[in-house]
């Protein structure tokens, strides 16, 4: 039998490091075939393991990733599904990193399509990973979209956008993906003549009675009397389970991400949980020129929890999210026991955030009350586990001080970064443009932002 190598070359870097390249197709990728790449490219991906430096190649077109072969994970992520919304987490991953280090993916250009709810990379307990020049999109955008063409108090008259797949049964429209029907509605209305976003609601369609009357166009016939719009606005719906994440960097370091176009992703944007050191230049989380969508996330653009070192955001562009563009923060764990004089029982309180280990050994701690968020102290942990998805025991190396009392929370201080942002825009967002929790020091500078409004629900 004649086995099958990859056809390998050695490329010199710019600081003068030999790398080898492995070309995707040798494993049987192949551009513009429109076939499931999955595997093959999972495989080129693990032959860069052991080695001192690899650079995947991508020759340029488009490449399509299917969930039947992808790699399956259990990952916890913040503030993404709570328990009652997704009490199994299994998620499907495109293309998974785990403990590699000193990898180059260079797409040359090269979109990658997704089908169904997937994550479009992991890197997990990774390190020198670099990601670049390449677009990432999904078949079926978890986002849907309809154009606002004719509205009175008694109906509306909207076109849709042919990437929201949808079909009127009864009377009643319903969006629907690979694999996958909204339940949960949630929608959010571009104002086009202020090129802004804002709340809205779907509630009056959900009530209504739909029509298709011309080839991707449906009128609704109900009660809009309360539902502001106007001719030409784009109302943009969305489940509201945070499921999936658009990518997910997890225990990694030294992270790169270069000419990255994320035009469409479910969920969270690009999450890193407990990552140090992440360099993003030129990522553009917008939707794809000359696609028609005004959406690009369902919620953040850029999302980071937990993590320290350096965090570098530049020349990067974020239009068309359902939530913040860049988040930045950490974990309080609330005291619910006092075990012994060195051992603290801690439970995570926001239920989008929980399951994952908030401390390892050698991490600082500060003790801090709850209704003040007052620094009194701090300590260096010893040892921590989860006892259950929402509960950690936490063993510190020092007794605990006089004043610390049930209802008290802990911050892991060692995992706070530093932050820098430069040379990047933000526009339609109904949210914020940044939000920012860390104590380190944080720069932002020459930075555009469009008009923002906040309404409530």
């Amino acid at each position: 039998m004649i086995k099958q190598f990859a056809v390998c070359q050695l490329l010199v870097l710019s600081f003068g490091v030999k790398a080898q390249s492995i070309d995707v197709t040798t494993f049987g990728a192949k551009p513009d075939s429109f076939a499931d790449a999955t595997e093959s490219v999972q495989k080129a991906i693990d032959s860069g393991k052991n080695k001192a430096e690899s650079v995947i190649e991508f020759p340029k077109g488009r490449y399509d990733f299917w969930p039947d072969k992808a790699v399956a994970t259990t990952y916890y992520i913040s503030n993404s599904s709570s328990a009652e919304e997704m009490p199994v987490k299994r998620q499907s991953v495109g293309l998974m990193f785990k403990g590699l280090k000193n990898i180059t993916l260079d797409g040359n250009g090269s979109t990658f399509v997704f089908h169904g709810k997937m994550i479009a990379w992991a890197l997990d307990s990774s390190e020198n990973i670099t990601i670049k020049n390449l677009k990432v999109n999904y078949e079926r955008p978890g986002m849907s979209e309809m154009t606002i063409k004719e509205i009175t108090s008694e109906s509306v008259t909207a076109s849709i956008h042919p990437d929201s797949k949808f079909k009127i049964i009864e009377g009643r429209l319903e969006w629907y993906g690979e694999r996958w029907v909204t339940k949960n509605h949630h929608a959010v209305l571009l104002r086009v003549n202020k090129d802004m976003l804002v709340y809205s609601s779907w509630s009056p369609f959900l009530k209504s009675k739909a029509e298709l009357i011309a080839p991707l166009t449906v009128r609704f016939n109900g009660d809009f009397s309360k539902f502001q719009a106007e001719p030409g606005d784009v109302l943009t719906i969305r489940d509201t389970y945070r499921d999936y994440v658009g990518s997910f960097q997890n225990r990694s370091k030294n992270i790169r991400l270069l000419n990255v176009h994320m035009n469409s992703m479910h969920g969270l944007g690009i999450v890193s949980q407990f990552c140090e050191n992440l360099n993003y230049d030129s990522v553009f989380v917008e939707p794809e020129k000359g696609s028609g969508r005004v959406i690009a996330s369902s919620a953040d653009g850029m999302h980071f929890s937990g993590c320290r070192g350096q965090i570098t955001i530049n020349n990067c562009r974020f239009n068309g999210m359902h939530d913040d563009p860049v988040n930045v923060h950490g974990t309080h764990l609330k005291i619910i026991e006092i075990v012994s004089p060195t051992s603290l029982k801690l439970r995570f309180m926001h239920p989008q955030s929980y399951g994952f280990l908030p401390f390892v050994p050698g991490d600082t701690v500060a003790y801090v009350h709850s209704a003040s968020l007052q620094i009194f102290g701090q300590e260096i942990v010893r040892s921590a586990k989860m006892i259950s998805e929402h509960d950690v025991l936490v063993e510190l190396q020092k007794p605990l001080a006089d004043n610390v009392s049930v209802g008290d929370v802990l911050e892991n201080i060692t995992w706070t970064p530093a932050l820098t942002i430069k040379n990047s825009r933000f526009e339609r967002t109904n949210t914020r443009g940044t939000l920012v929790t860390t104590r380190r020091k944080v720069l932002i500078e020459t930075m555009c932002i469009t008009e923002l409004v906040c309404m409530p629900y």
